[in-house]
């Protein structure tokens, strides 16, 4: 009997080692969607805060529960929410944009890009994912509350070519 309930507690620790192994990597995988898109912004020549909301939206999956408007309606409704929000959040002005949508962990999400002149620059997204499941047992082996997430992307600059 005692040798069940070590391996069941091994097996459990195992099973969630596994379950917050697999939301991180999704979070890599959302960080580098979120590049493209903004790399994408700065390549048509939209400006740094045009590209800053491109790559939040992106973000969206990482960004947390929905803050702002309220949810009642569980996962169904947060999408219902987003899919008519998402297009006044990218077209409002920057003192709008609390007002429309707002996530608990958007303030941990950076963006920043690099590049000269030249036709080739990099972007970068970044995030302090915080590690929302089974904190006890991971905090055994982790001794911080959020796990550093990003992804960069290199892309050619053609908007200089055709933007005056």
């Amino acid at each position: 009997m005692v040798e069940s309930c070590i391996i069941i507690a091994l097996i459990c620790l195992l099973l969630a080692g596994f379950f917050q192994l697999s939301q991180l990597y999704a979070a890599k995988e959302t960080s580098l969607h979120a590049s493209f898109r903004g790399a994408r912004a700065r390549t048509v020549g939209f400006n740094d805060f045009m590209i800053s909301k491109a790559t939040m939206v992106g973000m969206i999956p990482n960004a947390g529960p929905m803050t702002f408007p309220d949810n009642a309606g569980g996962p169904l409704g947060q999408m219902a929410i987003e899919r008519g929000r998402i297009p006044l959040y990218l077209s409002a002005d920057w003192h709008m944009l609390d007002g429309i949508l707002q996530y608990e962990d958007w303030e941990s999400v950076n963006c920043s890009y690099s590049g000269d002149a030249g036709l080739t620059f990099r972007f970068a997204v970044s995030q302090d994912m915080p590690l929302r499941y089974f904190t006890a047992i991971f905090g055994a082996f982790y001794e911080g509350d959020t796990m550093p997430v990003g992804a960069s992307v290199e892309m050619d600059d053609h908007a200089l070519l055709y933007l005056e």
